[in-house]
């Protein structure tokens, strides 16, 4: 259900609009700026979970577009670890230095821009599952 007219205890509830992204990322593309667009929405939140297969590659962030927050799986660098992150909304590390980091640095009229940025030389692909919330 998109915005909805449901009733609840006699109060009308607006449901939030929001649009589901899976997309992947190369870890060895090159540092770029790519658009997310066709949600429909200039949304003001962004949900993100990623994960790359067959590894402990895996995290979680957030973004306001103005303030960007993960949590990350370091079991690459140390067995068990998760570690937080603040300002940005991706830390993919397969290794020390082998690193993609992702920043969102602007909510667009239909979806919103991603900074990549790659350091030394990660492989692989990560699967990506934006949620994008008007």
């Amino acid at each position: 259900m998109e915005y909805g007219d449901m009733t609840v205890q006699d109060e009308a509830v607006v449901l939030p609009l929001r649009k589901i992204i899976t997309t992947s990322r190369n870890m060895a593309d090159a540092t770029s700026s790519v658009g997310i667009t066709g949600i429909g929405f200039r949304p003001s939140y962004i949900s993100l979970y990623y994960a790359q297969e067959n590894t402990s590659v895996w995290g979680y962030g957030f973004s306001d577009g103005t303030t960007g927050r993960s949590i990350n799986s370091r079991h690459q660098l140390s067995a068990d670890t998760v570690t937080a992150v603040g300002s940005i909304i991706m830390e993919a590390h397969q290794g020390s230095p082998n690193t993609v980091q992702a920043e969102i640095v602007s909510l667009d009229i239909d979806g919103f821009t991603i900074n990549y940025t790659k350091i030394n030389s990660p492989t692989g692909v990560l699967q990506m599952y934006f949620t994008a919330f008007k």
